[in-house]
């Protein structure tokens, strides 16, 4: 009996060590981790939408659409399927990691 008590106490124990109130929750990956700007874009028209718990941009650039990740997109801005207008820098995606889309920064947000 006394063994079955302290295995209890001891995998609840190790139960109760492994919670932790930090936030281990995904945080997208700033700008300056990204290196040097690759090309600027003015006036691109796109539509935001959220892929899991990603929000993406699709932007037309020469005639190809495009999926961008963006590193800074306001919270205003996330609703499902809104248009909008920005200038943008985009970056190359670093090698050996893996993106949703193409990262960019929004530098312009137009009404």
């Amino acid at each position: 009996m006394k063994t079955c008590v302290y295995l209890i106490l001891m995998l609840s124990t190790i139960g109760f060590l492994g919670c932790n109130e930090d936030d281990d929750s995904f945080k997208p990956m700033s700008c300056q981790q990204f290196g040097s700007i690759i090309e600027s874009k003015s006036k691109i028209n796109g539509r935001v939408y959220q892929i899991a718990d990603l929000w993406v941009i699709d932007v037309l650039l020469n005639e190809k659409i495009v999926r961008c990740s963006p590193c800074n997109l306001p919270d205003e801005l996330k609703i499902e399927n809104l248009n909008i207008v920005i200038d943008a820098n985009f970056y190359q995606i670093p090698p050996n990691v893996r993106m949703v889309g193409t990262p960019i920064e929004i530098t312009q947000i137009y009404e």
